[in-house]
C-alpha cells in the first residue's frame, strides 16, 4: 500500500476511484490467500487515497 501511496503522489494523485477499488480488492485477495486476513483491515488504514 505504501508503494501505491508514493506512486500516486509522485504522479500527481492520478489513481481514480475505480482503480483504487481494484487495487484494494487485489490486496484483499492476496492477504486472504497468504493466510493473513487481518491485513485487509490494516491495509485500508495505510491508504492515503
Amino acid at each position: 500500500m505504501q508503494w501505491f501511496n508514493a506512486a500516486d503522489q509522485a504522479a500527481g494523485w492520478v489513481i481514480e476511484t475505480e482503480e483504487r477499488e481494484d487495487v484494494c480488492r487485489v490486496l484483499e485477495e492476496l492477504a486472504h490467500v497468504a493466510g493473513h486476513p487481518s491485513l485487509v483491515l490494516e491495509a485500508d488504514d495505510w491508504r492515503e487515497w
